[in-house]
């Protein structure tokens, strides 16, 4: 992301396998249907990105922010949408549309 997004933030994007968040089930089993292992790991790997991101933030309903972003890869899992799109959709670029 570029740093006008995340000033001030200095975000790993080397993550270990055992350090990336774990989607929900219902979500993580029609990743599993859909996509090769190494492809749902670069989602979990952008979806950990775009958590630690936005640690701490909340929406206007109280919820935390991720939450968006993760119901917009629903979506887009839902549309048979590829990969990259999921990732770069739901967990970078959703990110800034709220604000």
């Amino acid at each position: 992301m570029s740093e006008r997004v995340l000033q001030g933030h200095h975000l790993d994007t080397n993550f270990k396998s055992e350090e990336l968040l774990r989607f929900p089930n219902d979500l993580y089993t029609q990743l599993k249907k859909d996509f090769p292992r190494n492809q749902v790991n670069l989602m979990r790997q952008a979806y950990t990105f775009a958590s630690k991101a936005h640690d701490g933030q909340e929406r206007m309903d109280g919820k935390p922010y991720i939450s968006h972003p993760l119901e917009v890869a629903r979506i887009l899992v839902e549309m048979n949408m590829d990969v990259d799109s999921i990732c770069a959709v739901s967990c970078m670029m959703s990110s800034r549309l709220q604000y």
